[in-house]
């Protein structure tokens, strides 16, 4: 029971989250648009935003399709370094240790942007770790440090599902 309650407010707060950024960024992209017929003109989605979509959708449907952890790493300049000479080898390593350690399935998908550091983001079952509280995207030692939390997180999301799925299987 208290781990229904636990993913309920997981999911709670990532729907929360989700419809807070809606509700910031629709009204500011709708009074761009508005504001001057050359607005109108420009194109609100740049080749880096549509990059970041698409490597975010994929991360989404894997772990939403399969009981494993989708990663985004949105690589920066920081990669290749003296440890990874590409962002391949660093997402290969990233899932290995997903493997090894947790004996869980993960894939990572990369996305390229120009920040300095490189940034992980967690997919679990349907909610991104950390989109509650602001830390969705996580440095490299954070996202290390993070991966006990959400091999927990994965198994209290898979649990749900067969919860959700037990009550109809069990009717005659």
């Amino acid at each position: 029971m208290a781990q229904a309650k636990q993913t309920s407010r997981l999911f709670g707060a990532f729907a929360g989250a989700a419809m807070t950024a809606a509700a910031v960024f629709a009204p500011a992209a709708a009074s761009a648009q508005e504001a001057t017929p050359a607005a109108q003109n420009q194109p609100v989605w740049t080749e880096e935003l549509r990059q970041l979509d698409a490597a975010d959708r994929a991360a989404t449907e894997y772990a939403r399709d399969n009981y494993g952890v989708g990663i985004l790493i949105h690589v920066g300049q920081d990669i290749p370094n003296s440890h990874f000479a590409s962002a391949d080898e660093f997402g290969q390593a990233i899932v290995r240790a997903f493997n090894q350690k947790y004996g869980v399935e993960a894939q990572y998908f990369l996305r390229q942007n120009d920040a300095r550091a490189t940034g992980i983001t967690y997919h679990i079952d349907t909610f991104i770790h950390g989109a509650d509280n602001g830390t969705a995207v996580k440095n490299v030692k954070e996202a290390l440090n993070a991966m006990t939390e959400v091999v927990e997180y994965l198994k209290i999301a898979k649990e749900d599902r067969v919860a959700q799925i037990e009550p109809a299987s069990m009717q005659p």
